[in-house]
């Protein structure tokens, strides 16, 4: 668990660059650190890629989101009044 000490503070911005890769500028201000340390301090979820019965798949993300890829008939979708092979009207 992080916490705002393990954070070098010179003149009110702390170095964040030995935690995380930043682009640019290592240094943020106190209310961007808070956020940081909230996010970095979030349980992780282990990745997951997992077939959905053989009609798609889905991942799980570090962060917690899954997406989930579908196809075939009986699965809900913008042409879900479609049947088997027709075109929409």
């Amino acid at each position: 668990m992080y916490k705002k000490e393990d954070f070098k503070c010179v003149d009110g911005m702390y170095y964040v660059g030995d935690v995380i890769d930043v682009d640019g500028n290592p240094w943020v201000w106190e209310h961007e650190l808070d956020k940081l340390i909230n996010d970095l301090n979030q349980p992780k979820v282990k990745p997951q890629f997992r077939s959905t019965m053989n009609k798609g798949f889905a991942m799980t993300f570090e962060n917690g989101w899954t997406i989930s890829v579908q196809w075939g008939t009986g699965n809900y979708c913008e042409a879900r009044d479609l049947v088997g092979g027709s075109t929409p009207q």
